[in-house]
């Protein structure tokens, strides 16, 4: 996804697969900041589906991990199950 300033409203892309154009839109302030939605597939979600789609992620630790490591937030350490 291309890079936007902080003061822009909204943060248009391609597809979540980084083809050119302008369909895909990331809300950026607002009541529906952090939403995203695509106009030409009708796709829609938040950040962490985003970032699921894009990286084709799976599993939600994985998508997690991966939010943080793009905002540069420490990793937690994960419990184990008790037995």
């Amino acid at each position: 996804m291309p890079r936007r300033s902080a003061a822009t409203i909204s943060w248009p892309a391609g597809d979540t697969v980084g083809s050119k154009g302008r369909s895909l839109y990331v809300r950026l302030t607002g009541a529906r900041a952090g939403r995203w939605s695509d106009a030409a597939t009708g796709q829609y979600g938040h950040l962490l589906d985003l970032i699921r789609e894009t990286c084709g992620l799976i599993a939600f630790a994985d998508v997690a991990d991966e939010a943080r490591r793009f905002l540069s937030v420490p990793q937690r350490r994960r419990l184990r199950a008790a037995a």
